[in-house]
């Protein structure tokens, strides 16, 4: 990676060959790589990608996979033909997660290091693992259990969710998300804000306060088309 100015990590670096999500056509649609990680140089080209990025980012950070978005992620499948010297990290090593444990062998040495296909692990990704109950190992696949999984990974997850239960998870995953409240406490509707992410006017016109809105008044300004 010296002297690359973006470095992105994929999600899969071998095919997929069994019948189980994710699979590799899931994979296409949440994007080629894992935004989980991407590490930039301090040059004109990575603050021009940056710029763009936060473009894309502004309305189209969701969840719409009928327009092939999804979240910031998919948008970084264009990256390497966008922006110059933009390398793909093929380290098993890193973002280490659910979508490619089944292409990737553990062991550990007699120091105690673990090793990935025979590299250093650099850092695991517990996406969709819920530490109250690791069971699943992540909600978002249907390959492993803790039951069913390499050992070495079963404790390394149950280590990750010890940790996260000392230092507060349940009073943590308890507070509420800070901007899905009107200003009187009342929940914003959906519908209001996908109108407000989606219409340059609408959001003209509340700009200076929109949190202050009712939501009899909020959802009289929201048009619908049936």
């Amino acid at each position: 990676s010296a002297g690359a100015n973006i470095v992105l990590t994929p999600h899969l670096l071998a095919p997929v060959t069994d019948g189980n999500k994710p699979n590799e056509l899931d994979i296409r649609i949440a994007g080629t790589y894992n935004l989980g990680f991407c590490a930039i140089a301090n040059q004109a080209v990575t603050r021009a990608f940056l710029r763009w990025w936060q473009g894309k980012l502004e309305r189209d950070c969701v969840v719409d996979f009928s327009r092939g978005v999804f979240v910031d992620q998919s948008w970084i499948d264009l990256v390497p033909t966008l922006f110059e010297n933009v390398q793909i990290l093929r380290h098993p090593g890193y973002n280490v997660a659910y979508w490619n444990l089944a292409q990737r062998a553990f062991t550990r040495t007699p120091e105690g290091e673990i090793r990935v296909n025979n590299q250093g692990l650099v850092f695991f990704h517990f996406s969709g693992l819920n530490p109250s109950n690791p069971h699943a190992f992540s909600k978002h696949q249907n390959r492993f259990t803790l039951d069913t999984m390499d050992k070495l990974v079963a404790q390394l997850a149950l280590d990750y969710c010890n940790t996260v239960r000392i230092n507060g998870i349940e009073k943590y995953r308890s507070v509420p998300y800070g901007y899905g409240y009107f200003q009187n406490g009342s929940a914003i509707p959906e519908a209001m804000r996908r109108h407000f992410r989606e219409n340059t006017a609408f959001r003209n016109k509340l700009k200076e306060s929109p949190f202050s809105l009712t939501p009899s008044n909020a959802n009289s300004n929201v048009v619908t088309t049936s």
